[in-house]
């Protein structure tokens, strides 16, 4: 049987599609296509622009054929919403027209529930650490001990500094030592721009895509910090032709990695592990559950 699951996320939409077999989800299908329903948002609420619903409600439609072309049943379906709609001003005008596009309920979960099924979707895809982050374009989530979630996500924060890594991490710095994290010896990362890094370290172009190419990938913070400042010395139109990065998370790539780097800094870590498994996957399992079956691993 097949479980699929859609994220409607601050920066793109996601879907993944997976088999139950022998006590495992198989890959079948995953996409991702960016259309920005945050865009424009700051330190607080925004309003959705009606041309990113409706870039927004076309993803969703394309997926709701691609998923019955997949013969994935209703009831083995989830569409679940993050930071972009929780952060929304007029979720009950517009939820509506998405659930219609997408043919299915549409649930807002927490972002304490959010940091808690990405970290149950790392430990799905057998990595252990005692910290995962799960950096997004509206928010962050971190799981050490507890689940917290923070409004620093990689659009968010493009939006109210631009492109000023000095002004973004001192804010960054400042949310986190608020917080009082405590501390963590191993991290796993999952995430748009965590996904973006291992592909251009790879130099995998986006075409090839399979989360088999960069799940356990290691990052070292050397890497981040480089790779940061690289792209920042780059115009839209030049980062737009770097292998392994979408051609639309240009704009954004800066703080995300921005994020990912301050975070490491914080902690005083020098690497972090990339999983493709993450919020997505601990939803399908949570979904598999739910129909009875009890999937303890991942297959890719």
């Amino acid at each position: 049987m097949r479980v699929a699951v859609v994220d409607l996320g601050s920066n793109s939409v996601r879907s993944l599609t997976v088999e139950m077999e022998r006590g495992r989800l198989h890959f079948v299908d995953g996409t991702s296509t960016i259309t920005r329903l945050t865009e424009g948002i700051g330190q607080e609420g925004f309003l959705v622009r009606p041309e990113a619903l409706e870039r927004t409600i076309g993803s969703l439609g394309d997926l709701k054929r691609r998923l019955s072309d997949q013969s994935v049943a209703p009831e083995a379906r989830a569409f679940f919403a993050t930071e972009s709609l929780r952060a929304a001003s007029e979720v009950q005008e517009i939820l509506p027209r998405l659930e219609e596009a997408a043919g299915l309920p549409l649930q807002i979960i927490s972002g304490e529930e959010e940091a808690r099924l990405s970290a149950q979707g790392v430990l799905l895809g057998g990595l252990e650490a005692e910290g995962v982050f799960d950096l997004g374009g509206g928010s962050l989530e971190i799981i050490a001990e507890e689940p917290c979630s923070f409004p620093l996500g990689a659009v968010r924060l493009t939006g109210l500094f631009g492109e000023n890594r000095t002004a973004m991490a001192r804010h960054i710095l400042e949310t986190l030592r608020v917080a009082a994290l405590p501390p963590v010896r191993t991290l796993a990362g999952v995430g748009g721009t965590s996904s973006a890094l291992a592909m251009m370290l790879r130099s995998y172009p986006r075409e090839i895509y399979h989360p088999s190419l960069t799940h356990g990938c290691p990052i070292s913070r050397f890497q981040v910090q480089l790779m940061n400042r690289d792209l920042a010395a780059l115009s839209l139109e030049e980062r737009r032709n770097v292998v392994g990065l979408e051609a639309k998370r240009a704009d954004i790539i800066v703080a995300g990695l921005t994020v990912i780097e301050t975070l490491l800094a914080h902690w005083g870590l020098t690497s972090y592990r990339h999983s493709e498994c993450d919020l997505l996957w601990g939803m399908a399992q949570r979904v598999a559950d739910a129909l009875g079956f009890s999937p303890q691993g991942v297959l890719f």
